[in-house]
């Protein structure tokens, strides 16, 4: 996805660009790779929105590019063991409730609607996912994306802490801030 957006110019976006986008709080703003990170997501979730088949769009441009067509298909039969004792893959069982079927696989490109940041420990992954929120904010109230609620699954306590802080210093800096919902509430 990166190669498919670097040839994009952010400035060119328009509507799409988050005013302000290196702003996090009073005592932070964003690194330049953090704020990247931001263009690119900008860039790309353009590209799906705007494009009638965009999931279908994206898939077929990283294909073109070089990824691997079969990367993201759900396989009936992990093993060819599994094949000959007929165990089904659960994740394959689970998906056939919502996707057709080749018989022995679900098509990656149903699942091709998602990005990853990679970044190292302690780069700003909290901060960049922030502004990514506000960014999602501000494209579903100028109805660029359809409006969902977004939920953000961590797998241990102090990493909840953590973002819980970060929320808490963002929302200082806010008129609207963000509101944390913990499901156990």
């Amino acid at each position: 996805m990166e190669t498919l957006v670097e040839d994009i110019s952010y400035d060119s976006l328009g509507e799409w660009r988050l005013p302000n986008l290196s702003d996090f709080s009073y005592k932070k703003t964003l690194f330049p790779y953090q704020a990247e990170a931001l263009k690119n997501l900008a860039k790309i979730l353009m590209i799906y929105f705007t494009n009638p088949n965009g999931k279908r769009f994206l898939y077929s441009s990283c294909v073109n590019l070089g990824m691997n067509q079969d990367s993201f298909n759900i396989l009936k039969y992990l093993k060819p063991a599994d094949k000959r004792n007929g165990l089904i893959d659960k994740r394959y069982s689970l998906f056939l409730n919502y996707f057709n079927s080749s018989g022995e696989y679900i098509d990656g490109s149903h699942l091709f609607n998602r990005m990853a940041f990679w970044m190292a420990t302690g780069s700003g992954k909290s901060i960049v996912l922030i502004k990514a929120i506000e960014y999602l904010y501000y494209l579903q109230k100028n109805d660029l994306i359809p409006e969902r609620d977004i939920m953000l699954l961590l797998p241990r306590a102090d990493l909840i802490s953590q973002f819980e802080r970060e929320v808490k210093e963002y929302n200082l800096y806010r008129t609207l801030p963000i509101e944390l919902v913990n499901l156990k509430d």
